[in-house]
């Protein structure tokens, strides 16, 4: 829904179909009606990975080739046929002779990538127009690049960091419920057969077993359905603070989760002002790259400071979940005028962080899984041969 002025200053409002707010922003633009107020009313669902199917890897082989024929003096609209040329990726040649397209009607490179917000985002739109309007286009798209791979690397280390707990745990639970479902009632057979009285380790397993047993919809229900179901929940947007809060509360985990934010804010707003982006505008798109609700609520509470003539570092300092390390950097930024190079240095440090704990992590869990798998197991096995090795005959014929 959008409220917006026609020219002979009559207000007018009404509906508009689009991808994104900078799409809603170009078409009301091209009709020379001026925004007043812009309000999402329903969100078009495009898939899990958008209506794109373009990876990373294929964004940065695009831009990284665009940025080198752009250097090498080749016109946008020509680069960009060449490179859909040579593109194997038949979404994106599709997308780029829409971009050729937009821009030969008129548009300018970076509305044309903002008609694709499902694979050009606002960070890859903000940075393009920047480089147009400073006339270094084939820098910005090379720094593009950089700070895709860079951001892939990231959130890759972090997902395995916390994948693989899960999956273990996830494995092994399914192996105890098998064993307890099918393998120690053939076990009991055997005991029931020799008439003899069970060890206490040996009759708690096989309660345990019955309970598994006679009860496997509540066990399956218990240990899969409900963890899974608030897993789901977890990834709603309405759960985020709870998701985040419940993340930061874990040992070493939450330590990862708020690095990893800091380290993503960092670097994409040190890409922003290092590609002229407004300062206040910078802010609010990379507060949304954090990944993290509270992180991304003190970055927008230091945004309102900022437009309030307020200074960055001071109004950073207010905010509890950032640590004074950003604060006291960005105030040696702001004092040389080199805000965009010290938040670098802050989001390669908070990165070699992530490095660490992921490492860390990696070193720490696995002994401890083994450690609990392995005693699960073993309690297991002594309940079950406990009274094997008690049988009469047994112990002689041995």
């Amino acid at each position: 829904k959008f409220r917006a002025k026609k020219p002979n200053g009559q207000l007018l409002s009404g509906k508009i179909k689009a991808k994104s707010k900078n799409e809603v922003l170009y078409l009301l633009n091209s009709k020379k009606l001026e925004p007043i107020n812009i309000a999402l009313e329903k969100k078009i669902f495009t898939g899990g990975g958008g209506i794109s199917g373009v990876s990373s890897k294929h964004l940065v082989t695009f831009t990284r080739q665009l940025a080198f024929l752009i250097d090498a003096g080749v016109p946008v609209v020509q680069a960009l046929r060449i490179v859909s040329e040579i593109s194997q990726h038949a979404v994106l040649k599709t997308v780029v002779e829409d971009l050729v397209n937009g821009i030969e009607s008129g548009s300018t490179f970076s509305s044309a990538l903002a008609a694709h917000p499902a694979i050009f985002g606002s960070i890859y739109v903000n940075i393009i127009e920047a480089g147009e309007t400073g006339g270094s286009l084939d820098v910005m798209l090379n720094r593009l690049a950089e700070y895709i791979e860079e951001s892939e690397r990231l959130k890759s280390r972090v997902k395995k960091a916390m994948m693989y707990p899960g999956f273990v745990l996830s494995i092994g639970l399914i192996i105890v419920v098998v064993i307890m479902v099918v393998v120690v009632p053939k076990f009991v057979g055997i005991f029931d057969g020799a008439d003899m009285a069970l060890p206490p380790v040996t009759q708690l397993l096989i309660t345990i077993s019955d309970l598994f047993k006679n009860n496997l919809m509540l066990v399956v229900l218990g240990g899969f359905i409900v963890p899974f179901s608030f897993i789901m929940y977890l990834r709603t947007k309405s759960a985020r603070p709870l998701k985040d809060q419940i993340l930061m509360m874990i040992p070493i985990i939450g330590s990862l989760t708020v690095k990893n934010g800091l380290a993503r804010f960092s670097r994409t707003l040190s890409c922003l002002l290092s590609g002229g982006v407004n300062l206040a505008e910078a802010l609010g798109t990379s507060a949304l790259t954090s990944n993290n609700f509270f992180i991304e609520r003190a970055i927008k509470n230091v945004q309102n400071q900022v437009i309030k003539g307020k200074s960055i570092a001071q109004s950073m300092k207010k905010e509890k979940v950032l640590p004074p390390l950003i604060a006291n950097m960005v105030a040696i930024g702001e004092e040389t005028g080199k805000t965009d190079a010290t938040l670098e240095k802050v989001a390669e440090f908070y990165e070699e962080q992530v490095k660490s704990t992921t490492n860390t992590i990696s070193d720490l869990i696995q002994p401890f899984l083994i450690a609990v798998l392995g005693g699960l197991v073993g309690f297991i096995v002594i309940a079950l041969y406990l009274p094997i090795f008690k049988m009469p005959g047994v112990v002689g014929g041995a």
